[in-house]
C-alpha cells in the first residue's frame, strides 16, 4: 500500500457515509424526469454502466434543505447525482 492509503480509506468510507445518508433522504421525495429512450443519455448510461436502456430512469429529489438532486438509476443503482443545474459529473 502507498503512503497515501490511509487517504484514500478515509475519503472511501466517508464517500459511503454520504451516499448513504443521500439515498435515505432522496428516495423518499423522489420523482421520475424521463426514463428508456426518452433520457437523453440512456446510450452512454448502457456503456458506462450496463443495464438496458429501457431499464433506466433519471430521477430527482430533494435533501432536508430543499436542494433539489438529480440521478439515474438502474435496478436501484443510483449513478450521476448532482445538484439540480450541474453538468453531469460522468
Amino acid at each position: 500500500m502507498g503512503e497515501n492509503w490511509p487517504s484514500r480509506r478515509r475519503a472511501d468510507l466517508l464517500g459511503s457515509v454520504i451516499k448513504k445518508a443521500a439515498d435515505k433522504i432522496l428516495s423518499s421525495s423522489s420523482e421520475l424526469i424521463a426514463k428508456g429512450r426518452n433520457i437523453r443519455k440512456v446510450d452512454e448510461l448502457v456503456e458506462k454502466f450496463g443495464g438496458k436502456a429501457k431499464d433506466w430512469k433519471k430521477k430527482k429529489g430533494w435533501d432536508e434543505k430543499g436542494q433539489e438532486w438529480h440521478w439515474y438509476e438502474n435496478n436501484g443503482r443510483k449513478v450521476g447525482m448532482k445538484k439540480a443545474g450541474e453538468v453531469d459529473p460522468f
